[in-house]
């Protein structure tokens, strides 16, 4: 606990601890620091297969919704460009309204 709380109220606590891990990990003798890695090891692998899972569901994502937007979108052209009506304004594009003035006043 003395030591978190050095780490916690010095000016460089994350340095400091960052600092003394290093020290304590490559003050260790080969055979030491060999077995901290041999240790780490499937933390390692778990970080790669997550990583390796993400990226498969993402392209399977892809997979799967690309070709039905085309479709999709290929199919509204050939009715006739249906489902544009339905669009808000502000995606469709801007509307070209006369400007009106306002005039405010400002109280401090």
């Amino acid at each position: 606990m003395p030591r978190f709380v050095h780490y916690v109220s010095s000016p460089d606590g994350f340095r400091a601890a960052r600092s003394d891990l290093l020290t304590t990990v490559t003050g260790l003798p080969a055979w030491g620091r060999f077995i901290v890695f041999v240790l780490s090891l499937p933390g390692i692998v778990l970080i790669g297969l997550s990583l390796l899972a993400l990226a498969a569901s993402i392209a399977t994502l892809l997979l799967l919704t690309v070709p039905a937007y085309g479709l999709l979108r290929r199919l509204a052209d050939w009715l006739g460009g249906r489902g544009n009506e339905t669009l808000p304004d502000q995606i469709r594009g801007p509307v070209s309204r006369p400007a009106r003035k306002v005039e405010a006043t400002v109280i401090d």
